[in-house]
């Protein structure tokens, strides 16, 4: 199938690999999520281009922009992007952030671009 003599995956425990069978493989996938990069323009050019190794070093670099891509733009926006890991915002300090604002007589988000250093008029 592919271009290239292909060498076995390793185990979790020996290296490169990111499957321990070849079973668990999904070249499919792979293949599919690494064309929509649109860098080839079939998938026989992909196949005979790169090998496993080179493919998944590929989209685990895709995958590593397109995070860094997300987390900053929900830091322009204001919130705290850990992927699965995201943090909801406590109730207390939401209950603080309404009432600072509203005793300012602003809304939320002219308070947070005046915590920037941002003056907002809205009309």
């Amino acid at each position: 199938m592919w271009g290239r003599q292909v060498e076995r995956p390793k185990s979790d425990s020996g290296g490169e690999g990111h499957g321990t069978q070849w079973s668990e493989l999904n070249l499919v996938e792979l293949e599919a999520e690494a064309f929509l990069l649109g860098i080839w323009k079939n998938f026989d050019e992909l196949e005979e281009s790169i090998t496993i190794s080179e493919l998944n070093a590929i989209l685990d670099a895709a995958r590593e922009q397109q995070e860094r891509e997300w987390k900053f733009m929900a830091s322009i926006q204001g919130v705290e992007w850990g992927g699965s890991e995201a943090k909801e915002e406590d109730p207390v300090e939401r209950a603080k952030r309404r009432a600072a604002a509203e005793n300012a007589g602003i809304s939320e988000d002219q308070l947070d671009f005046a915590d920037l250093g941002i003056e907002v008029e809205y009309l």
